[in-house]
């Protein structure tokens, strides 16, 4: 399934459960944002030296109400809900747009 809104791209994800979300503006983030509950969130970040490239750094959904973008830049969002199915893990990235 790949849906299209105005500002947001909403598609499957990899893993059954999953939804990936693509902002193209951070005013569109911030007001599903808000809309979250029961909503961990976390930063992908790049470590260079480190045995693990990549690592996920938990933030609170305020730290991400700051978060602006460029006109060549969209924020993917990972979500999938836990095994218990009562709350949701978001994984938050920005992503360069090639034209």
């Amino acid at each position: 399934m790949n849906t299209l809104y105005s500002n947001v791209i909403i598609e499957d994800g990899d893993v059954a459960g999953e939804v990936s979300l693509t902002f193209k503006d951070a005013r569109s983030f911030r007001h599903w944002l808000k809309a979250q509950r029961k909503t961990s969130f976390s930063v992908t970040m790049y470590v260079k030296g480190s045995t693990w490239a990549r690592q996920h750094v938990r933030v609170s959904k305020f730290a991400l109400e700051g978060l602006c973008i460029d006109d060549n830049e969209a924020i993917i969002v990972l979500l999938s809900k836990d095994k218990r199915g009562e709350s949701y893990s978001a994984s938050v990235e920005l992503q360069r747009i090639r034209s």
